[in-house]
């Protein structure tokens, strides 16, 4: 990829120089402006037990802002809305104590600052807050033991990692019933590409290894996958698909040239917490910030294998998996009406046969390690040869395009 150029930003922290293909620049430590609170203009709603918001209210809008919920403990949860009588359906589904919200128009584009400035004044208050900050301050090995005593707690929630379970979902396909036409098409013209399959596997490697406890039970709820986003389209660069929990990207595929005179070439990025990454792939790893999570690490490959053999590393598979789940974990995201079920019934399809041939470190195989100068046993850490580029020309397709697919 040598249109990724590492940078330096004026405080010596590592960023990423992607200007000319779409992305913005991303520094461990951004600061946000403080935008003037006091221009808020806050309504309060009692939440009354069964009734609807928006029965209660008796309005369509707008709602774009943001709100404040309140508990009967007194704690406070701050959130950013395009939508808010579904944001707040969705909060009341997981939070009973919820008793009353304040809401304040904000632009949409103004949002993010306003939220973290919230989050911000609050916290310096030491006001009792809800909100997952910084859902990976650490990167200790993920405990899904929060409440043992809770039946109540969802089975995705209190499971052991291991070989993913799935239910009937990689033979139950949902695009057929729940795809709009829009989004089986952007599926159809995914499905037509010649690496489809690499596509595939590698978004079945993520979901497999790394949601892994009942992905099915959390799709389109806590986590999103989307065929042929529109987002961050440029010239040279545009997303082929991309895996994103609550709010935040964890996995996206994509592809770029340098100029309109060179091939175009797919890539993949994947976020956790910090971590250092094994030697090999320590020149396409970046710091990257999501306001949300504070600071990730970023790293970039070329295929399928590449993941494969990263997420095989103990201590990228915990920091992906402490990333994956502190978001789950906060809840529904904003990203529903994105997901594509077309694209997630081939998904689900793979990671059943990820499942098969668990461990995923199968699909690394000896023509990859010997490209890296690796052993099996010592995959995990080992430093990079110099003088030439670690990328081999090698796929390993569990998934074949299907040109046939129903529009």
């Amino acid at each position: 990829m040598s249109w990724l150029r590492a940078g330096r930003d004026s405080g010596g922290h590592p960023a990423l120089d992607t200007t000319t293909h779409g992305y913005h620049r991303l520094m461990a430590t951004p600061q946000l402006p403080n935008p003037p609170l006091h221009h808020l203009r806050f309504t309060r709603y009692e939440l009354k037990s069964g009734v609807s918001f928006s029965t209660q209210t008796g309005t369509a809008g707008p709602w774009t802002g943001i709100y404040v919920l309140e508990f009967r403990d007194g704690q406070e949860y701050v959130g950013q809305t395009v939508n808010l009588p579904s944001r707040l359906a969705a909060h009341r589904r997981r939070w009973p104590d919820l008793v009353a919200a304040r809401f304040a128009p904000v632009p949409q584009d103004d949002l993010d600052q306003f939220e973290q400035a919230m989050i911000n004044e609050r916290q310096e208050q030491g006001l009792g807050l809800r909100n997952q900050i910084g859902v990976i301050a650490s990167a200790e090995p993920i405990k899904l033991d929060l409440a043992e005593d809770d039946a109540d707690l969802p089975e995705w929630l209190t499971a052991e990692f291991g070989v993913p379970r799935i239910g009937e979902r990689w033979q139950e396909p949902k695009g057929p019933l729940m795809a709009t036409a829009a989004q089986a098409e952007a599926a159809r013209k995914l499905s037509q590409r010649a690496d489809y399959g690499d596509i595939v596997l590698l978004l079945a490697l993520y979901v497999a290894k790394v949601i892994n406890t009942r992905p099915d039970l959390t799709e389109c709820k806590e986590w999103y996958v989307s065929a042929l986003p529109s987002t961050n389209r440029a010239r040279n660069h545009h997303r082929l698909s991309a895996i994103s929990v609550n709010n935040a990207e964890v996995l996206v595929i994509c592809e770029g040239r340098d100029d309109q005179t060179r091939p175009w070439e797919t890539f993949w990025f994947m976020n956790t917490a910090p971590v250092d990454m094994p030697r090999w792939a320590a020149d396409e790893t970046y710091a990257g910030y999501y306001h949300t999570t504070g600071v990730v690490t970023r790293v970039f490959g070329n295929r399928a294998i590449d993941l494969a053999a990263l997420l095989t590393d103990r201590k990228v598979l915990d920091a992906a998996r402490l990333l994956a789940h502190g978001l789950l974990r906060k809840g529904p995201g904003l990203y529903a009406r994105y997901h594509s079920f077309c694209l997630a019934d081939d998904v689900f399809q793979a990671v059943r046969e990820i499942a098969v041939g668990w461990p995923a470190g199968h699909l690394v195989d000896d023509e990859w390690l010997a490209g890296k100068g690796l052993g099996r046993a010592q995959l995990a850490d080992q430093p990079r040869p110099r003088g030439r580029r670690l990328r081999p020309n090698l796929s390993v397709p569990l998934v074949r395009s299907n040109t046939n697919r129903a529009a």
